[in-house]
């Protein structure tokens, strides 16, 4: 990773530390705002209300889908007059996404298919319990179907549900430990004190109960509380390189990175 110029960063995880395992402090109250979490899961999002039922083929209108194995993409088959190419489907999508709101994201690439037979299609992803497949799919497939400009590409719309579904491990158990900056890093050590919490590029990681609930986002220099936004993807890519180890997990009842 690219060395960073900031010594501030350096500087803050030399700084004072603290015990595992002593009460954390209440929660901030600044902290990343996550899709709406069920129970401690986001599991029930990908069933009804929120999504078609196990072994539904059709959305309540009767607007007909396929729904992947994973039960995470639902893919709709779009009426046209010419056989798709990338001008026209890049066309429809910028003329689309101009209208604002959850279309404004979105895209297209090799989202379409299994994963030995990928095709490009119109593409729209939200984190799991934003919206129901049934008024997302209904608000973009009018949007196409209005769509001006003739003639239109005979294509495919795939919306899938992004996010985890819940934590990574519980705090009950074994090895439920916070994970080492670098991939192949120095394993944590539980009886070893951690150093302060350090917010990489400023992101604040939410709210935590323990070190489980704490994931690596971005590409590898964020540390998120599982429900928050894309915190399986999302993140910009500054690089950052330490004196110490650092770890992201749960400190002060926030997630962050933080060095032994």
């Amino acid at each position: 990773m690219a060395s960073t110029t900031a010594a501030a960063l350096v500087g803050a995880l030399l700084g004072s530390c603290s015990a595992p395992g002593t009460t954390n402090p209440p929660a901030p109250t600044e902290s990343c705002t996550g899709s709406p979490v069920i129970d401690g899961s986001r599991r029930p999002c990908l069933e009804p209300p929120y999504a078609p039922a196990a072994g539904a083929t059709t959305l309540a209108d009767g607007t007909p889908f396929v729904r992947d194995e994973g039960g995470r993409r639902f893919t709709f088959a779009l009426e046209g007059e010419m056989e798709t190419t990338a001008e026209a489907l890049t066309g429809l999508r910028e003329r689309v996404s101009a209208r604002g709101g959850p279309l404004t994201f979105l895209g297209y690439g090799l989202y379409c298919g299994p994963p030995e037979a990928r095709r490009i299609c119109l593409h729209l992803r939200v984190d799991l319990c934003e919206a129901t497949i049934d008024a997302l799919a209904g608000e973009v497939l009018a949007a196409i179907a209005e769509d001006p400009i003739l003639p239109r590409p005979r294509a495919e719309l795939a919306i899938s549900l992004g996010g985890l579904l819940g934590p990574r491990c519980g705090a009950e158990e074994g090895g439920c430990e916070p994970i080492p900056f670098s991939a192949g890093g120095t394993p944590y050590d539980p009886d070893r004190k951690r150093g302060p919490r350090l917010h990489l590029g400023g992101v604040r990681g939410g709210a935590c109960v323990h070190d489980g609930e704490c994931v690596i986002a971005g590409c590898g220099n964020r540390c998120h509380h599982w429900s928050c936004p894309g915190a399986n993807e999302a993140g910009t890519c500054e690089g950052y390189s330490f004196s110490k180890p650092v770890y992201c997990g749960c400190v002060r009842a926030e997630c962050g990175f933080f060095s032994q």
